[in-house]
């Protein structure tokens, strides 16, 4: 069994499709290949990386910061393919390829949902929700069904405050092609969606839920403890598995029952992802971030 390896602060973590390589995000991009455990490039495209997605054949990776700006990075180097030129997207949600990697999904706190093409940046669809952020796009495995979170922005003067809700879509995305989802939440502060695009994962309030789709019934349910590192949640490949960060600790839940299997302690926890297989985990940190074994787990 390999020891963990520490791949630093990283603030986010994701895994290429054929979990051979770790893209971790932290002042720097980094590439991490995975047969060697040594890193193989950084890159500085721009200041405060907050999101990074492969594409479906590994080739590329896309990475967003946090002032909405996009660039695409070629997996071999990190040399910058495409440079979208966002200037006034403001902070935003994650970024999703589609299924061929042609086009890039993403959405903005301002209330923009767009899809770009990936080799010019040309703009093939925009949907604006005022009042509202845009703040995760989730897809299935096929990219075919997708599931965004809509938060409402904070207005003092209103007496009754909005709620977050879900809708779902087809791609292509196009006006007619999304519906809402019958659920609404209070204080939402995360979710994630399963492969199988069956079950949703969201941290309400104290409370670790997850809801069968399409109906958004309520299956089970735990406490949590937050904390100030993130809310961030992550399905295991074959959805037995959810790694929920919370205060100083990534936890992983069965599904089944939500019985807590293993608990991670990091000082400041932000991230968690499983490679495709789930041999492997990705621990995102502020400072000390590692890669380990699961399962069984081992941090020795």
């Amino acid at each position: 069994m390999k020891k963990p390896l520490k791949i630093g602060a990283s603030y986010v973590v994701e895994f290429s499709s054929d979990g051979s390589q770790l893209a971790t995000l932290g002042r720097f991009v980094w590439i991490w290949d995975l047969q060697s455990r040594a890193k193989r490039w950084r890159s500085h495209p721009f200041p405060h990386p907050s999101y990074a997605a492969f594409s479906p054949d590994d080739s590329t990776l896309a990475v967003k910061n946090t002032a909405g700006k996009i660039v695409v990075l070629d997996v071999a180097d990190g040399s910058v393919v495409v440079n979208f030129q966002d200037l006034d997207d403001g902070e935003g949600s994650n970024i999703v390829y589609s299924q061929q990697g042609d086009f890039l999904v993403d959405g903005s706190w301002s209330g923009h949902l767009r899809v770009r093409n990936v080799g010019s940046g040309e703009l093939t669809f925009h949907r604006h929700f005022p009042g509202e952020m845009i703040r995760r796009i989730h897809s299935d495995r096929a990219r075919q069904l997708w599931i965004i979170e809509h938060q409402p922005k904070f207005r003092p003067h209103e007496n009754l405050k909005p709620t977050a809700y879900f809708t779902s879509w087809q791609w292509l995305f196009h006006e007619g092609s999304f519906a809402p989802i019958p659920l609404r939440f209070d204080h939402l502060y995360g979710s994630s969606l399963s492969n199988d695009c069956s079950r949703l994962a969201v941290i309400d309030k104290d409370s670790l839920e997850i809801r069968h789709l399409p109906d958004g019934e309520l299956i089970r349910s735990a406490p949590v403890e937050l904390g100030g590192s993130g809310t961030a949640l992550r399905w295991s490949p074959d959805g037995s598995i959810l790694g929920s960060i919370q205060k100083k600790k990534i936890v992983l839940y069965r599904t089944n029952d939500l019985y807590c299997e293993h608990l991670f302690s990091l000082e400041y926890p932000s991230d968690v992802a499983f490679s495709p297989k789930g041999e492997m985990i990705a621990l995102g940190d502020w400072e000390t971030g590692l890669l380990v074994n699961g399962p069984p787990y081992d941090l020795a």
